[in-house]
């Protein structure tokens, strides 16, 4: 009994620290322009990129976050984003090569994986349209 009771408790460990680890290893910094800003009735679309890398995020018209020193992000300057990522590998899941992830928002595609760009889930430094100004110098 008692040894059944350290195997649950070693599984949930394993569990616990593997969630943690994922978490915390898809939150990247991108140092990139904005190329375009789109939106729906809801949100913003940032389209993002430098060189090759090219990426969309979304983000909420509501700013409901206050950032001691933000900024008004504007079209064609560079930024530092706090991206949260997660990988689209269908090599490594259940899905088929031909199988199709998209990501909407408001009825409206954002991005699939057929695009040629990186879909971010959350930028953790930007509320509406402003940035959090650390780390920027704009």
């Amino acid at each position: 009994m008692k040894i059944q009771t350290f195997f649950n408790i070693a599984i949930i460990y394993i569990i616990i620290i593997t969630s943690q680890t994922k978490a915390q290893g898809t939150i990247v910094h991108v140092k990139s322009k904005i190329l375009k800003i789109d939106s729906t009735k809801s949100f913003y679309i940032i389209d993002i990129g430098l060189k090759k890398d090219n990426g969309v995020f979304i983000i909420s018209k509501a700013c409901d976050n206050y950032l001691l020193k933000k900024i008004k992000i504007k079209k064609n300057v560079e930024y530092i984003f706090k991206l949260r990522y997660k990988p689209y590998n269908p090599n490594n899941s259940f899905l088929s090569k031909k199988d199709i992830i998209v990501e909407y928002a408001d009825e409206k595609l954002v991005w699939s994986n057929k695009m040629k760009k990186t879909f971010y889930e959350e930028c953790l430094n930007m509320c509406g349209l402003y940035i959090d100004n650390e780390g920027n110098s704009n």
